[in-house]
């Protein structure tokens, strides 16, 4: 009966971490897609600011690049600063 009870428990602390770490990961993902909608908002004010003659789509794709460039080098710094 012990070793029922112990398997279920452990069982149990499982899967309670692994929804944990779920809901984590979510809430992460959420947080990037709110960064990368704000650093793309910016970009296009400051280009359409510039008035450089580029149309919005342009404006649109150059942002775009922008913001890939910074994610993938704040991912980068992310690596770097966790220890191996």
């Amino acid at each position: 009966m012990k070793r029922l009870l112990t398997s279920f428990f452990c069982a149990g602390m499982l899967l309670g971490a692994g929804a944990f770490a779920d809901d984590m990961a979510k809430k992460d993902s959420m947080g990037m897609h709110k960064d990368h909608d704000k650093m793309m908002k910016d970009c296009v004010a400051q280009a359409e600011a510039k008035k450089d003659g580029m149309s919005k789509d342009d404006i649109k794709k150059s942002c775009r690049d922008q913001t890939k460039m910074k994610k993938d080098e704040m991912k980068k710094d992310d690596a770097m600063k966790k220890p191996s």
